[in-house]
């Protein structure tokens, strides 16, 4: 079956604490985060990744989708090239 990239996406998300007191170190900057999964799309507004897929009718589905706005990509590795 048809398979679409499978990639690791590195970016930067919003940082929050339930904490009282503030620690410049702690929370004045992004959380790094990676995201694994199926590369939907990717474009100038940003990258779709999925990371769960299932078999309908020999197609691959997809779901469980994150949505990652291009400004917060630091880099998108490719782990495993897609196949047709």
């Amino acid at each position: 079956m048809k398979s679409p990239a499978f990639v690791e996406v590195e970016w930067d998300d919003a940082n929050s604490s339930a904490t009282d007191v503030f620690d410049e170190s702690i929370h004045h900057k992004p959380e790094v985060i990676y995201t694994r999964g199926w590369l939907q799309k990717s474009d100038q507004a940003g990258a779709s990744v999925c990371n769960e897929r299932y078999d309908v009718n020999g197609k691959w589905a997809y779901r469980g989708t994150t949505f990652v706005p291009r400004a917060l990509i630091r880099k998108i590795v490719t782990l495993r090239k897609s196949t047709s």
